[in-house]
């Protein structure tokens, strides 16, 4: 069946929730374990808020190589929601993502969930009736950390993998691909719609999402749309979690300069506030280190290291997140 069809075809209309087509996009590069973990995942989706909407599953390979074809070919015979495999060859995580939505143009819905992630049952069902009840543009959920062996007592004492915002229905700034439903009908204008700058360095979902709060979008948080997110030992560790501190400051900047100038932020009031922060937390850190203990203090550690590249993005230094793979 073609992406176009499985979008089309007719649904049940006896509720409201029952007219939606809705598809799930999975970007991969080189995950194996996880992309066969997540789609299993998503066979096991139940509704039991909503009418049962027609799903189509769109993964997109960003390796050239088609190395998750056979992971893909596995389950599509099987699979409860017909399954569309494409390749994305231009090697960034922007390009992928472009193609997953012009795959899914047909669609009432697209969603995303990452190939690290596997989906709660009742995950699309919330996303879902979280966008009826409040009539939303976008809806993100939250992301739960599952690590791979036993990380270190400091990383899950300060919540560094923590992504829950805020209260059902509440609305939020911005919203990333790792869990989130987004009416298609609010990308119709945007350009690509995930900008290629931002292709290996990440962060083209929170600059989208901020191009549409700012143009009149609604986001809004659903803390019960729950995916788990497998953190394997090279990322629970002190290096990453500074260096992904850093490249959130790097992301913030830059995203508020691809804005176009009408929806752009002060950056000097940016960048004087990360400095503000620099010099801060400076003059706390060996104290708190002393006083407070070690998780307050790698806090403070993160806090400096995102004010630092707030700095350093403002000079148009990036930094490449997605030029390593974490995980399997």
């Amino acid at each position: 069946m073609s992406a176009n069809a499985s979008c089309k075809m007719l649904l049940d209309t006896g509720r409201a929730a029952a007219a939606a087509t809705v598809g799930v996009c999975v970007i991969t590069y080189k995950r194996p374990k996880g992309l066969h973990r997540c789609l299993q995942s998503l066979q096991l989706l139940q509704f039991r808020l909503s009418s049962t909407p027609h799903i189509s599953i769109f993964v997109v390979d960003n390796d050239p190589s088609a190395s998750a074809q056979p992971i893909v070919q596995q389950l599509q015979t099987l699979s409860k929601w017909p399954i569309t495999y494409d390749v994305e060859p231009i090697r960034g995580i922007s390009y992928a993502r472009n193609r997953a939505v012009s795959l899914a143009k047909d669609c009432d819905f697209i969603a995303f969930i990452d190939d690290d992630e596997y989906a709660d049952p009742f995950w699309l069902d919330e996303l879902l009736e979280t966008q009826r009840l409040h009539n939303a543009d976008v809806v993100a959920g939250s992301v739960i950390p599952e690590f791979e062996g036993k990380p270190p007592a400091w990383v899950v004492d300060g919540g560094f993998f923590e992504k829950r915002w805020a209260k059902t229905g509440e609305e939020i700034r911005s919203a990333h691909t790792a869990n989130v439903l987004i009416r298609r009908q609010v990308l119709a204008g945007v350009e690509g719609p995930f900008d290629p700058r931002f292709a290996l360095t990440g962060g083209s979902d929170t600059l989208l999402s901020l191009r549409l709060k700012r143009t009149g979008s609604k986001i809004v948080w659903c803390e019960r749309s729950v995916v788990w997110e497998s953190i394997p030992p090279s990322r629970s560790n002190f290096s990453w979690v500074i260096r992904r501190a850093y490249r959130i400051g790097n992301t913030r900047v830059r995203c508020e300069k691809a804005l176009p100038p009408n929806l752009r932020r002060s950056m000097r009031s940016l960048v004087m506030g990360a400095g503000f922060t620099l010099l801060r937390e400076s003059l706390k850190l060996a104290p708190s280190l002393l006083l407070q203990g070690k998780v307050r203090a790698i806090k403070r550690l993160t806090w400096m290291a995102t004010a630092c590249e707030i700095i350093t993005g403002f000079l148009g230094i990036g930094y490449e997140e997605y030029r390593q793979i974490h995980g399997s």
